[in-house]
């Protein structure tokens, strides 16, 4: 029988929650872990507690009917820390037991002897609540920064294509007709100026993805050097052709619409774009998902 693999720590550092600090770690299956015995020694479990006496806490009569049934075990995490191992708890597990501990008093099920641990989860309770220990223990780490290129990985992986899809026109001919229409541009030398338009106003401003979908287009799609130094460089193919079938694609679909329409209801350059700015702000335009990390 293969031995199963334990999980090895990337990120650690430390929660600091009032005068406590927990020793907390992100794991590499990207599981977030307190420090067991500092754990409970916020919960008011005394600095020589460790994991069994927090498990037999949560597995006590007065606690555990307030917590899902197997929730304790799988909460337990071993784990590589350095050249060793270690035990602590998925971070959430503490949000949870803190509640039900609550919960317990509530209801005249907690010990007498418990009374102090009630105290200690509502301070906790008090403060991770408005962040959430999640969010907490990634910045206490410095995995936020990593979490947050993950999410935006995932966003890519969803919303563009690495093959290039088929050369279909997307714009309709208006837009480009609008355009030189609120700049005031001659029709003879609107080309190059109408191409940075919409990579500026179309591409860069992307909805969920504001600011970093024109650079990751212009890796799958880079302009070419010609043999010949006279020519000017040129891409082989088109940003739109990169935006992947079931996702991406719908989504551009209606941005060119959107962009198309305030193009249209405008008599000069600077209402459209403080009306198109303003547009992209609303609520529901630029957070269309959210990916789990």
């Amino acid at each position: 029988m293969t031995k199963k693999k334990l999980p090895k720590m990337t990120h650690r550092g430390d929660l600091e929650i009032g005068p406590i600090k927990i020793p907390c770690y992100v794991l590499d299956d990207g599981r977030r872990v307190l420090g067991s015995r500092a754990m409970a020694e916020a919960m008011g479990k005394g600095e020589k507690s460790d994991s069994a006496q927090v498990a037999r806490f949560a597995e006590s009569k007065s606690i555990s009917p307030y917590l899902e049934k197997g929730s304790i075990g799988a909460a337990i995490v071993k784990f590589k820390l350095g050249s060793g191992t270690a035990h602590g708890f998925e971070a959430e597990f503490l949000n949870k037991l803190c509640i039900a501990t609550l919960r317990s008093r509530k209801n005249g099920d907690l010990h007498p002897s418990q009374a102090h641990i009630a105290s200690a989860c509502e301070d906790l309770l008090f403060a991770f609540a408005e962040i959430g220990i999640i969010a907490l223990i990634d910045e206490a780490t410095g995995f936020q920064a990593e979490r947050e290129e993950r999410a935006l990985r995932m966003k890519f992986k969803v919303l563009l294509s690495l093959e290039r899809g088929p050369d279909q026109n997307r714009f309709p001919p208006d837009i480009e007709q609008n355009i030189v229409r609120l700049k005031g541009w001659r029709p003879d030398c609107k080309q190059r100026g109408v191409g940075r338009i919409l990579r500026q106003e179309l591409y860069e401003k992307f909805p969920m993805a504001e600011g970093d979908l024109l650079p990751e287009l212009d890796r799958l799609c880079p302009k070419i050097k010609p043999a010949d130094p006279k020519k000017s460089e040129y891409r082989d193919g088109h940003f739109h052709q990169h935006f992947s079938e079931d996702v991406g694609t719908p989504m551009l679909e209606k941005h060119i619409e959107d962009f198309r329409k305030m193009l249209r209801d405008h008599k000069t350059w600077g209402s459209f774009e403080r009306a198109w700015n303003n547009w992209l702000q609303t609520p529901g335009q630029t957070d269309m998902f959210d990916p789990e990390v």
